[in-house]
């Protein structure tokens, strides 16, 4: 009956400690998705963030309105060798109307082309009993003075940006210094982030023996699974558990979405770059902008250098996250998948990772 009783208690104690492995398992897999989760929302207001200051700086650059507005100031340039009249109709507005202008200023610019079309009606009878050439000249130009009067409104008006999630107003000139501090502050909790979900992941498994490789992309590896304590069947469970929650996946037969997983880290801050970029060739072609186009050079350019460190060291973490979660789903499709058995007791060994060939085998 002793002996009975010692093997009924071993039973009981086995199974309890077998319950309470489990809940471990169940606990990691939660803080596991909790990281996951939490490194989306950076992410995200990242992108929308970068997404408005690339749609502020295209519309200041390459917008309908600075075309047509330099198109204009061309044309009275022009004027006082071929006439305004003349000048106008070198114009060619019919491509940018009506999509180019809002509705506020619709009405104006009807009566603008109104005008414009009765001038061409004039010219072309010729009918200098009606008209005289020094009358055309100055309805000509006061419908170019019209016009330019309402694309400088226009373009004023199209510089102005609401910041994201704050509704403040400012414009396209002020994200030189505001752009480049919030998507820094964006990055740099995104970079903390990926850095927990990623040693959320190192908690289960994690890279050893890359054997002098690109330690971004190691072509063979072995996956170590770090909790000695657990089996086959338990790491099984979690990459279960949590794969469907990861964002970036790293494997040679997803080259597509690796780029792609680069492209949208970089975003951000190849649009802080093309911001940059302006900001010093205004500096250099256009001296007459004063101290405040110095003052605001001075003040973004370290911001961005300290943006370029944590960009790519957010893609560091994004990458070797996504390589060990294609190591971890090939081991469990190759190796602790197959030796999932709760009736006997049988810890996890490491799995040797070819990620060329996608395949994993035990580590002898």
């Amino acid at each position: 009956m002793t002996q009975n009783s010692q093997d009924g208690s071993h039973d009981e104690l086995s199974k309890h400690h077998a319950k309470t492995i489990w809940k471990l398992v169940d606990a990691k897999c939660y803080q596991l998705k909790e990281a996951v989760s939490a490194a989306r929302i950076p992410f995200v207001l990242t992108l929308i963030w970068a997404f408005v200051w690339f749609a502020a700086i295209y519309n200041h650059e390459f917008s309908y309105t600075t075309e047509l507005l330099k198109r204009v100031e061309l044309a009275q340039m022009k004027a006082e060798d071929i006439g305004h009249w003349r000048a106008l109709n070198s114009i060619s507005l019919k491509r940018y109307y009506p999509e180019l202008f809002a509705d506020s200023i619709y009405s104006q610019m009807q009566k603008v082309f109104e005008q414009r079309d009765s001038i061409d009606a004039i010219a072309a009878k010729n009918d200098t009993a009606k008209v005289s050439a020094e009358t055309l000249n100055r309805m000509a130009k006061n419908i170019l003075d019209t016009l330019e009067g309402l694309l400088i409104r226009q373009q004023v008006e199209s510089w102005k940006i609401n910041l994201p999630f704050l509704e403040l107003p400012v414009t396209c000139f002020d994200y030189g210094v505001i752009g480049h501090m919030g998507l820094t502050l964006l990055m740099l909790w995104f970079c903390y982030a990926s850095r927990r979900e990623n040693r959320a992941i190192r908690s289960f498994v994690d890279i050893t023996d890359i054997r002098g490789q690109s330690p971004l992309f190691p072509k063979r590896y072995v996956l170590n699974p770090e909790q000695n304590f657990l089996e086959p069947e338990h790491y099984s469970y979690a990459y279960q558990s949590v794969a469907h929650r990861f964002m970036f996946f790293v494997s040679t037969k997803s080259s597509p979405m690796i780029w792609a997983t680069i492209g949208l880290i970089l975003l951000p801050t190849l649009v802080a770059t093309w911001h940059w970029y302006t900001d010093f060739r205004d500096l250099i072609t256009l001296p007459g902008l004063g101290y405040q186009a110095n003052v605001r050079v001075l003040i973004e350019t370290p911001i961005f250098f300290i943006l370029i460190f944590f960009t790519l060291k957010t893609l560091r973490l994004a990458i070797n996250t996504g390589v060990i979660l294609n190591g971890w789903y090939l081991a469990d499709l190759d190796v602790w998948g197959k030796q999932w058995n709760e009736s006997t007791t049988n810890y996890a060994r490491p799995v040797v990772i070819y990620r060329d060939y996608q395949r994993a085998e035990q580590d002898d």
